[in-house]
C-alpha cells in the first residue's frame, strides 16, 4: 500500500514539475512574441526612415538629368569625330564633352582644328562603358520608383544610336548555376529584376504589395496599347482629366512575378512596329512606352506608397528621305510609308524637346502649352505630359553616333540635351497652392 502511494506522490510531483515548465516555457515564448514584435516594429520605423532619406536625397539632386551615350564605332561608319571628356563638377566620372573637327583657317586652305562644342551633361558614357555601368549610375531612378516616386526615363537620338539596345536589350543569358548574366541587359529588363526582388523582400515583411503595367506605341498620330500575338487596340486621350491629357480605358494588367512581366514585354515588343530603313535594317518606327505602377504598404502606414515608372524608346531622328530609299524602285508603297513615318517621328520629337520646359511649368490654369505642332504631331507629347511634370523625376538619354557624316545630326541631339537640361522648375510663390 505504502508503495502505491509513493508512485502516487511521485506522479503527482512529476505533473507540478511537468506543468511549471509548460507555464515557463509559455512566458518564455510570450517574451520572444514580444521581443519579435518590439523588433519588427522597430525594423519597420527604421525602414521609414530609410525610405525617408532616400527620397529626401533625391530631392536635392536635380529632378531632370541628362546623360550622353556615346555607341561604339563600326568599319562602315567611315571617318570619326573625335572627342574629349572631362571630369564632373561633384564626380570624377566623365561629365563634360567636347566634339573635335577640322575647320579651313579664314582666308586660307590649311585646315585647323575647331574645338568650339562643349557641353556638359550629368554624366557622358564614352564607347566602351556597357549596359551594367549605365544600370549602375542610374539604377537609383528606378529605387525611387519602388519607394513612391514618380520616375521617368527616356532614350533620345538619331536612328541606330543604341536607343532600343540601351532601353530593352535582353540576352536572357544564364551562368552555369542557372542565375541570370546582366551584362548586356537593358534598363527595362534589370528594372524588371529590381521591381520583383524589392516587392518579395517586402512581401517577407509582411507589407502588402501591387505591381500593374502596361505597352503602348504612338505610331504616326496613334495611340496603340501593344497585346501579345500582334493584337494591338488604338486609344484616346481624355483632355479633360487632371493634371492634363490621360489615355481612356488604360487597361493596366496585373503583374504578379516577373514571369507576368516578360509575358507583358515580349508580347508588346511582339507587336511593335518596326521596319528595314537605309540606315538601320530593324528600325523603331513608333515611340514606345513602358507604364509600371508599383504600390505598397507596411502595417503601420496609414496610405500606401504609390510608384510611377515611364520608360520610354523614343523612335530615332532621321532624314525621312533617306530612311524611305530603301523601299524606292522596289515598293512605292512601303517607300511613302516610310517617307510618312519619319515625316511624324521628326516632328513629334520636335515638339517633345520644345515642350518639356512648359509641361515642367505650366501656366496659371495648371495645363501646360504645348510647344508648336498640330493636333498629329502633339501627341507623343500630351502623352508623356503627366509623366514629365514637376513632381516627376526626368532622366534623359541623348544617344549620338560619332560618324563624321552624322555631325549635324549629333549636334542637334547634344544640343537638344542641352535644351532639356535647362528646363528647370520655375519657383512657386510662397503658399501657392
Amino acid at each position: 500500500m505504502s508503495k502505491i502511494i509513493k508512485q502516487s506522490a511521485l506522479l503527482e510531483e512529476k505533473e507540478r514539475t511537468v506543468k511549471q515548465l509548460k507555464e515557463t516555457l509559455a512566458q518564455a515564448e510570450q517574451a520572444a512574441q514580444a521581443m519579435r514584435e518590439e523588433t519588427k516594429t522597430a525594423l519597420l520605423k527604421e525602414e521609414a526612415k530609410r525610405l525617408l532619406i532616400f527620397n529626401e536625397f533625391q530631392k536635392l539632386r536635380k529632378d531632370i538629368r541628362v546623360m550622353c551615350r556615346i555607341r561604339p564605332s563600326s568599319a562602315k561608319d567611315g571617318p570619326v569625330l573625335g572627342y574629349e571628356t572631362s571630369e564632373g563638377t561633384f564626380h570624377s566620372k566623365p561629365a563634360g564633352l567636347e566634339i573635335v573637327t577640322n575647320k579651313r583657317k579664314l582666308g586660307t586652305s590649311e585646315l585647323v582644328e575647331d574645338r568650339t562644342r562643349h557641353y556638359n551633361f550629368d554624366r557622358v558614357f564614352e564607347a566602351q562603358e556597357t549596359n551594367a555601368d549605365v544600370w549602375h549610375e542610374i539604377g537609383q531612378f528606378v529605387q525611387s520608383f519602388v519607394e513612391g516616386r514618380k520616375v521617368t526615363i527616356f532614350c533620345y537620338g538619331q536612328t541606330a544610336t543604341g536607343k532600343t539596345y540601351t532601353m530593352s536589350n535582353t540576352d536572357r543569358a544564364v551562368d552555369a548555376n542557372g542565375e541570370p548574366v546582366l551584362t548586356n541587359e537593358g534598363i527595362i529588363p534589370r528594372a524588371r529584376s529590381l521591381i520583383f526582388e524589392e516587392a518579395a523582400k517586402r512581401r517577407e515583411k509582411g507589407w502588402t504589395v501591387t505591381v500593374r503595367g502596361c505597352c503602348y506605341e504612338v505610331y504616326v498620330k496613334d495611340i496603340r496599347l501593344l497585346l501579345p500575338e500582334r493584337n494591338v487596340k488604338t486609344k484616346t486621350l481624355d483632355p479633360t482629366g487632371p493634371p492634363w491629357w490621360r489615355v481612356r480605358q488604360p487597361e493596366y494588367r496585373e503583374l504578379h512575378s516577373a514571369a507576368d512581366f516578360d509575358d507583358m514585354f515580349d508580347g508588346a515588343m511582339e507587336s511593335r512596329t518596326f521596319a528595314e530603313t537605309t540606315s538601320n535594317s530593324n528600325s523603331s518606327r513608333s515611340h514606345f512606352i513602358l507604364y509600371l505602377e508599383f504600390d505598397t504598404k507596411s502595417p503601420t502606414m496609414k496610405n500606401p506608397l504609390k510608384g510611377s515608372l515611364c520608360l520610354v524608346d523614343l523612335a530615332g531622328s532621321e532624314d525621312p528621305h533617306k530612311a524611305s530609299a530603301v523601299e524606292e524602285g522596289r515598293d512605292a508603297e512601303k517607300a511613302r510609308t516610310r517617307l510618312r513615318e519619319g515625316i511624324a517621328i521628326n516632328q513629334s520629337l520636335r515638339v517633345l524637346r520644345k515642350s518639356i520646359s512648359k509641361i515642367r511649368n505650366p501656366g496659371a490654369n495648371g495645363k501646360p502649352t504645348l510647344e508648336g505642332g498640330d493636333e498629329e504631331s502633339s501627341t507623343l507629347a500630351k502623352l508623356l505630359g503627366p509623366c514629365l511634370g514637376r513632381d516627376s523625376m526626368v532622366l534623359m538619354f541623348v544617344m549620338i553616333n560619332l560618324a563624321a557624316d552624322c555631325l549635324p545630326e549629333t549636334k542637334a541631339t547634344l544640343e537638344s540635351g542641352r535644351e532639356v537640361s535647362a528646363a528647370s522648375i520655375a519657383r512657386i510663390p510662397v503658399g501657392a497652392g
